[in-house]
């Protein structure tokens, strides 16, 4: 189940967002699997339409969903660098972590590779030292996955180089 906003925020329909928003669309309204018509915008980079959602006073954390995602870290993972800038605008929680498993916007971006996005979140104050349910942090993912430079950018921002993961 889905609504109308929903529906053309996940399609790219700025246009019709715009009519929709003006008719009142509540911009919270969540699909039946928790995703709100933000999360789908900042899932495929539809920048213009994010821009619309926020302007319409969207809920900027919302964690929703069968993973509880927030935005910020739905678009860190896809590397939609001009929706994480967008959404860091917004006051969006740069360390707020996923219900599921305690990712943080730093560590997916740090294990898909996303310098650029690493970037943004660390000039924004993540927090580099955030473990996840499986003690893994962020330098541990990019060092896992080979991901030199971004391990250079986490040891330059004091992440800790010796902890290990809950495996030991």
């Amino acid at each position: 189940e889905t609504t109308p906003l929903w529906i053309s925020s996940s399609n790219g329909h700025s246009i019709i967002v715009e009519m929709l928003l003006n008719a009142n669309a509540n911009v919270n309204i969540a699909s039946k699997s928790g995703s709100t018509p933000l999360h789908v915008a900042s899932s495929k980079g539809h920048s213009t339409i994010v821009e619309m959602l926020l302007n319409a006073n969207a809920d900027v954390n919302n964690a929703s969903g069968s993973f509880g995602y927030p935005p910020l870290y739905i678009a860190s993972s896809n590397g939609h660098s001009t929706i994480v800038e967008m959404l860091l605008n917004a006051n969006a929680d740069v360390n707020i972590a996923s219900e599921s498993y305690g990712y943080t916007p730093l560590y997916i971006a740090s294990s898909m590779g996303h310098s650029t996005i690493v970037e943004m979140l660390l000039n924004a104050n993540a927090d580099v030292n955030i473990a996840n349910k499986f003690g893994e942090t962020p330098l541990y993912i990019a060092n896992l996955r080979g991901h030199s430079t971004i391990v250079e950018m986490l040891g330059n921002a004091s992440a800790d180089v010796n902890v290990a993961n809950n495996d030991g």
